[in-house]
């Protein structure tokens, strides 16, 4: 793909050309934004919604959860159920 893409549905190992950074490969998803290793400028954090570079390569996202996430979600309701600090 060549033209610019909404990165949303875009998913982990995605490539995409940004115009400073420069080439680069989703690494990771995140709620509001995406992970993003570089060449030049190694690890960054890119808002899902930023829509100003070239897709390369688009790998749809996964439309599971992580575990961590899920590990999270349910510390968060043991702790707001049972009152554990």
């Amino acid at each position: 793909m060549s033209t610019s893409q909404n990165l949303n549905t875009l998913g982990v190992g995605s490539r995409v050309k940004h115009p400073a950074y420069g080439d680069g490969v989703v690494i990771r998803l995140h709620k509001a934004a995406y992970e993003l290793s570089f060449i030049l400028y190694g690890l960054k954090m890119v808002g899902k919604e930023y829509d100003k570079w070239q897709v390369v390569e688009a790998i749809p996202a996964d439309e599971g959860v992580t575990f961590s996430e899920a590990e999270k979600s349910l510390a968060k309701v043991l702790r707001a159920w049972l009152d554990i600090t």
